[in-house]
């Protein structure tokens, strides 16, 4: 199983803050697909990298199998 608990990502550009995920969660069973649509600029690749390990969240907590993804060695 892979979790997302309210998951948010902020970048800084030009002095503001951007909320690329805000208080997003995610649960994905073993064995399902999942497929992220939306327009663009709503945050997909941010997930996807994020559930990809290539990008920490700001806030929040990924999991794998019950074990943070960042505790993974």
């Amino acid at each position: 199983m892979l979790e997302l608990d309210n998951i948010n990502k902020q970048y800084q550009r030009r002095g503001s803050t951007v909320h690329a995920l805000r208080d997003t969660s995610l649960t994905v069973e073993t064995g399902e697909y999942v497929a992220l649509i939306g327009p663009s600029g709503s945050g997909k690749t941010t997930m996807l990298s994020i559930l990809g390990g290539m990008l920490a969240p700001t806030q929040g907590r990924v999991m794998l199998e019950g074990q943070s993804l960042y505790d993974l060695s």
